[in-house]
């Protein structure tokens, strides 16, 4: 919806200028948002001579417009300023009639159809990082210089089978032939600040891809990441090799998660002072398009998510644990709709005088660190890594983290080639085998896959067995700290075919461990522990339990559980 209004021609301006003035001084007014918010561009000719984003049905703003332009044409201007009030004026009260008409509820239903063909749902994408089996894309933000502004601008680097190219990014991606896929939601113009944080790939390295300079393959750019975090973090030394493995892949991991069913957060655990917030602060100079915040708010989250995509990592996030407070529970509702693909979170929004429902995606990789732990459900959705106090002779901890920019350069230019032309075959190559299953399977899998497409063996071989090792730690951990004591009960008494309730089980847990359960415990706790695990039965007027003891030695040893050869 565009408005064009001319405000003055060639016969206003005085004889001496006449020669070499342009032919007219235009408006171009398209509305915005909403509120009468518009787009206002004034041209001189052909040239730009001010824009700006203002209501025109104010009249301080169309004052301050016009006052703008005037200076704008400088010393002499031959044009009245209440002129341009005036057009702009008419432009509010034509755009005010356009805006009236295509919300007029009562318009008769041929006049609401809108023309065009229908759209396919699964062929719209969003722009930032699309990776599919024919395209894959990034959105890339500059600032062009005109000749008389700066100006935001967005470019879509694409490959299409051997094609490279690079687009103005608009409302749809061109694939070969007549086919095509549709982008959105449409990043607004991006500003100096958007560059400074999204624009991680130089343009001598894009250049370069242009041209059909080779990409480095999965194997040199794991390598290179690993490197990074090495050279910054201190890792727990009881497997450094696994953690920096599983960092350097889950960074690749996030320049794919858009191919992902669900993406696997990271939890970085330990004490005060152990390298969480450093180690984030690596990952974050290599993830794709990251956004950092100590203190995050819902708002905050879901619509920077939706807006931009890309990485959230949240510091300290210990106030997470408090749910009761409900600015907690409203973001930790939105983190954990973010672990799966399509996870959204709708609101409200305000649509003139009244609202309309509003869908935000808030999928997407993050990172957490926390001392006291995470609540259950957000750490389930979690591969953790528990850091550990630097010593003084570690030389990790006395290196800036800006002592070498042009190899942090070089690995985010490897990064963005990388995702453009490996990151799909990596992610649908087949998995490795491991014992992991379910959620643990989910959580690893894509970077089990990206390592397996380096070819590496040795380093398959090294994170499956640190998968399968943390895993079992995650277990151990995440399960209730008597459970494993109440089970090795139940299945001593089912050896020797008792058919226990709750309280006979409870009186042979206090035989095998008469320290850890005190007068405190009664029979209906033990029954609630017994009833995560396995159906309770009535025989007798009695509730009981009577499963067979093969059945609980294999159910308690998925969780980590030695029933059979541990008193506890």
């Amino acid at each position: 919806m565009n408005d064009r209004t001319q405000v003055i021609e060639n016969s206003d301006i005085g004889k001496d200028d006449a020669d070499n003035a342009p032919d007219e001084l235009v408006i171009e007014a398209t509305l915005a948002g909403r509120n009468g918010i518009a787009n206002v561009v004034c041209k001189l000719g052909d040239q730009t001579i001010h824009r700006d984003r203002m209501p025109p049905a104010k009249a301080a703003e169309r004052r301050r417009f016009a006052k703008d332009v005037v200076a704008a044409i400088g010393d002499g201007c031959p044009i009245d300023a209440k002129d341009i009030e005036a057009e702009l004026l008419k432009a509010a009260d034509r755009l005010d009639a356009e805006a009236a008409r295509l919300n007029d509820d009562n318009a008769d239903s041929s006049t609401m159809m809108m023309d065009g063909d229908e759209v396919d749902a699964t062929q719209v994408v969003r722009p930032e990082l699309v990776l599919r089996p024919d395209v894959s894309a990034i959105a890339i933000p500059r600032i062009i210089r005109t000749d008389s502004m700066t100006v935001g601008q967005w470019l879509h680097f694409v490959r299409v089978g051997d094609e490279r190219r690079v687009d103005r990014l608009g409302a749809e991606l061109r694939l070969s032939g007549d086919s095509q896929l549709w982008l959105s939601p449409s990043p607004s113009e991006p500003t100096a600040s958007d560059v400074k944080d999204l624009n991680r790939w130089r343009r001598e390295s894009r250049e370069a891809w242009l041209r059909g300079e080779s990409s480095p393959t999965t194997g040199e750019v794991l390598r290179m990441v690993a490197e990074r975090i090495n050279r910054y973090s201190v890792l727990p030394s009881d497997d450094a090799s696994g953690h920096g493995l599983t960092l350097a892949a889950w960074v690749m991991m996030t320049y794919v998660y858009p191919m992902l069913p669900a993406v696997p957060y990271l939890y970085l655990a330990g004490p005060p002072n152990s390298g969480k917030t450093r180690t984030m602060e690596v990952l974050s100079r290599m993830a794709f398009r990251p956004m950092m915040n100590g203190n995050v708010s819902a708002s905050s989250v879901f619509r920077t998510r939706h807006a931009f995509g890309g990485v959230l990592l949240l510091d300290e996030a210990e106030r997470l644990r408090d749910t009761r407070s409900p600015d907690v529970a409203d973001l930790l509702s939105i983190l954990l709709s973010g672990y799966r693909r399509g996870g959204s979170v709708r609101k409200s929004e305000p649509a003139g005088d009244s609202y309309r429902s509003v869908s935000f995606d808030c999928y997407g990789p993050m990172v957490i660190g926390c001392i006291k732990g995470l609540p259950p459900a957000l750490s389930s959705r979690c591969i953790t890594v528990r850091m550990m106090r630097a010593g003084g002779d570690d030389p990790q901890v006395n290196r800036s983290l800006d002592d070498s920019p042009e190899q942090a350069a070089a690995v985010l230019d490897a990064l963005h080639c990388w995702a453009l032309e490996h990151a799909h075959n990596a992610m649908t190559a087949d998995c490795p085998s491991s014992s992991l299953a379910n959620r643990d399977a989910e959580l690893w899998g894509p970077l089990l896959r990206i390592v397996a497409h380096t070819g590496d063996d040795d380093a398959v071989g090294l994170l499956v067995d640190h998968a399968e090792k943390m895993t079992r730690a995650a277990a151990e951990d995440s399960s209730p700290e008597f459970d494993g004591l109440i089970l090795t009960a139940y299945y001593r008494l089912r050896t020797i075919n008792e058919v226990p309730t709750a309280g006979e089980v409870l009186e042979r847990a206090r035989i095998i461990d008469p320290e850890s359960l005190d007068d405190s415990w009664r029979p209906r706790m033990v029954g609630g522990i017994l009833r995560r695990y396995f159906a309770s039965h009535k025989s007798n007027g009695r509730k009981v339990f009577r499963d067979p003891a093969e059945a609980i030695a294999s159910i308690a040893s998925r969780y980590g559980y030695d029933v059979i050869g541990g008193d506890s």
